[in-house]
């Protein structure tokens, strides 16, 4: 199809000639399927032949864009053209060709002596794997790289992905045909909350309670104390990180102290009456190393007392201080540690006048 041809019968020494078109040249062009014929005259004498002419249709085959495929997956080429012979690219003759390996594909399509060819490229990938965990514990708030391996074909390549709670994140290998995917459950508990409140204000001689919920595993103060409960009269920020399950939360609170005019000092009148005498005793102290408040001891006194004790008592009513002179005092330490902020109890022993006497009271030691 789309070839004309051309009957020529110049050379011949005729009277006349007459095509099955009536025309009467010598040549006649044909380009369509049909019969043909010629009719000479040569001295009176009539000659007549005929043919039949067959144009083919020109076969098209196409087998489609290179493609990738993932293993296992049937792919099934079409020459597409019905009746035609065929011959593909390892010599089968049907019009159909089951692809089982990467490389060229091509089909030559014969119709007659018209003829077409074609070919593509077809890959079969190989599934890959991946290595990644599958889920992952966060605190609230915080970002995470996750590491993983992905292997297509044993080529081995390293990835990362970027991670928070609480969602679900997908990795795959990224292959055209054979993409395989994993997900990530990135998850977090939520934390007990921390409020401590604030900001505080007290006069000189006060303490507020700093109490963090025990809820908690472990708590850091600032100033570096680790004490869930605390007194305290210093001013200042204070911030305190506390953690629970290796998550944490952080809060503080200012405390402001103020001169209120108020005097510490309180006179405590002995239980047994002794002539002339009084003792006094401060109601805190603050052993901190600041030369100012770093003992509890009696102050001084215009009487004289004999065979004086003096006792310290934590609330459980351990003993953690015994001294036995006038000039005794308690550094807040005990057993070679320092004791924690809080109440304390002391009581006083002793005789003046020939008279024995005992007092004692409640001390709140402060850092």
């Amino acid at each position: 199809e789309g070839t004309d041809i051309t009957f020529d019968f110049s050379t011949l020494t005729v009277d006349s000639y007459r095509w099955q078109d009536e025309s009467a040249g010598s040549t006649f062009s044909a380009s369509t399927s049909g019969w043909y014929w010629l009719e000479i005259e040569v001295g009176g004498c009539t000659f007549r032949d005929s043919v039949e002419l067959l144009f083919l249709t020109n076969p098209t085959v196409d087998l489609g864009a290179d493609q990738t495929i993932c293993e296992g997956t049937p792919l099934q080429l079409d020459a597409q053209i019905t009746g035609a012979n065929y011959e593909w690219q390892d010599g089968s003759g049907d019009q159909f060709f089951d692809v089982v390996s990467t490389g060229w594909h091509w089909v030559e399509v014969n119709i007659g002596t018209c003829s077409d060819v074609d070919s593509t490229f077809i890959t079969i990938e190989e599934p890959g794997t991946i290595d990644v965990i599958s889920q992952l514990g966060l605190c609230p708030g915080n970002v995470a790289t996750i590491n993983y391996t992905v292997d297509i074909g044993g080529v081995i390549s390293n990835e990362s992905i970027e991670v928070q709670p609480t969602n679900t994140f997908l990795v795959s290998t990224g292959q055209v045909a054979c993409d395989v995917t994993e997900s990530i459950n990135v998850f977090s508990t939520p934390l007990p909350s921390l409020d401590l409140g604030g900001p505080f204000t007290i006069c000189n001689s006060e303490v507020i309670n700093a109490n963090i919920p025990m809820v908690f595993d472990s708590v850091q103060w600032n100033d570096g104390s680790q004490d869930f409960d605390r007194l305290l009269n210093v001013a200042g920020t204070y911030s305190v990180t506390a953690w629970q399950d290796g998550c944490s939360v952080v809060d503080e609170f200012d405390l402001i102290v103020e001169d209120c005019g108020i005097d510490t000092t309180v006179v405590i009148e002995p239980i047994v009456e002794t002539p002339n005498c009084k003792v006094i005793f401060p109601t805190a102290f603050s052993p901190n190393n600041d030369e100012t408040n770093d003992e509890f001891s009696l102050y001084p006194v215009d009487c004289e007392l004999t065979n004086f004790e003096f006792h310290i008592y934590n609330r459980w009513g351990e003993r953690l201080f015994t001294g036995s002179s006038v000039d005794s005092f308690w550094d807040g330490s005990a057993f070679g540690e320092d004791q924690p902020m809080g109440v304390y109890t002391f009581v006083v022993i002793y005789e003046s006048g020939g008279v024995e006497a005992a007092t004692g009271g409640n001390l709140t030691l402060l850092r």
